[in-house]
């Protein structure tokens, strides 16, 4: 019988992960790996931003690879 294994989908863009994402965080589901958690209360506007910082290893070959939204 062959493993059984997760299958990544990037669903913005409409591929299956392979190298130019980065996996931020693993789970079961996505409450397990939610960027945010709690309880909030009141009124007020509210905003996330996320800047992810990729440098190859020194002496490891790279290419550049960008996702287009």
């Amino acid at each position: 019988m062959a493993a059984r294994r997760w299958l990544s989908v990037d669903i913005t863009h409409r591929c299956t992960m392979d190298e130019r994402h980065v996996r931020l965080a693993v789970g079961p589901d996505y409450a397990a790996c939610a960027p945010v958690r709690g309880v909030r209360e009141g009124g007020g506007d509210e905003a996330m931003s996320v800047r992810v910082r990729i440098e190859p290893l020194p002496g490891e070959m790279h290419e550049e690879i960008t996702l287009e939204p």
